[in-house]
């Protein structure tokens, strides 16, 4: 496992035998300057706006995403999002073998969601694999991250069994949704640095039904949090904000007429904020949507001081 995700690829390729796997994360940044990577398997998740302060536009981002494509032949297999019209487009012009992945509708040829379960399918035949309640990830997205994931796997010829087995045991990596405390009367606590674009800190609010205080900002990348003040004005008791956003997205929710913001100027405050506001049943939840280098040397280092303030302020 290698790429963006953090080992550089150049680490592990050589010396590799032809029976090797390399799970491979690449950016847009890579994908912009690539000549010869040639994926066997491509997965496309979801698209959303990001990395504005490089790409000049929403489309030159995404044409630099879809490079991912660009070097397959029609014996190879792209995995795609079927419920984002975006990535669909993206893909239409290359002649590959194509899988699709859906909550919405039952795909043919893929996997889909229907009631929590995750069902693999080819061609006129489906299978269930896993439930909702079998699986230690939180959040409706990450049953789509599971779904591409195993679907990856069964076109591998893993048997479903094994696929399931792993599905079961696998916990997230540190600071992806996780759970800090959580206490009997469903007060909860959780550290989600990881979510670095507004994408991802909208799902985090949707995964949970608590009354939500979060703590979001960081790096400006020029993007534009309408949908995020949208969903904190629907979903969120209130917003505390740091970072170099601070001051944009608070502009954003006064166009909203929610009042409910404390501007910050580190972590220290923003949880001190966060347990002030806290009552029984909430969720503190750290969920960005912004990158941490502004403050901090990565979304880690913003996690573990997030972790650490939480527990030595705490009172519930």
């Amino acid at each position: 496992v290698a790429g963006n995700i953090g080992t550089p690829l150049i680490d592990v390729a050589p010396g590799l035998s032809k029976d090797k796997w390399l799970v491979v994360e690449v950016s847009s940044f890579q994908l912009e300057s690539i000549d010869e990577f040639h994926p066997n398997i491509s997965l496309f998740l979801n698209f959303s706006p990001d990395h504005l302060d490089r790409h000049k536009d929403e489309n030159e981002y995404l044409n630099a995403k879809k490079r991912i494509f660009s070097n397959q032949k029609n014996d190879d297999f792209a995995i795609l999002n079927f419920d984002d019209p975006k990535v669909i487009n993206a893909s239409s012009e290359y002649d590959i073998n194509k899988h699709y992945i859906s909550r919405k509708k039952k795909v043919k040829n893929g996997a889909y969601l229907e009631n929590g379960i995750i069902y693999i399918s080819e061609k006129n035949n489906s299978f269930k694999l896993i439930s909702k309640e079998e699986i230690f990830l939180q959040g409706d997205h990450n049953l789509m991250n599971i779904a591409f994931a195993a679907k990856t796997a069964s076109l591998l010829e893993i048997n479903p069994k094994i696929i399931k087995n792993v599905v079961k045991k696998y916990k997230p990596d540190r600071h992806r949704l996780e759970v800090v405390i959580k206490n009997e009367d469903g007060s909860i606590v959780i550290d989600d640095s990881k979510a670095t674009n507004i994408d991802a800190a909208l799902k985090a609010i949707k995964t949970f039904d608590n009354d939500i205080i979060l703590i979001a900002g960081g790096q400006d990348r020029n993007a534009d949090f309408s949908k995020l003040a949208d969903s904190v004005q629907k979903n969120v008791k209130a917003l505390i904000i740091l970072g170099e956003t601070s001051e944009k997205i608070h502009k954003e929710m006064i166009k909203k007429g929610y009042n409910s913001v404390f501007q910050v100027k580190n972590m220290k405050e923003a949880v001190k904020k966060g347990l002030d506001l806290f009552e029984q049943g909430d969720c503190l939840l750290l969920s960005p949507a912004c990158p941490s280098w502004d403050m901090y040397q990565d979304y880690k280092e913003r996690g573990n001081l997030f972790q650490k303030e939480v527990k030595n302020q705490i009172k519930f």
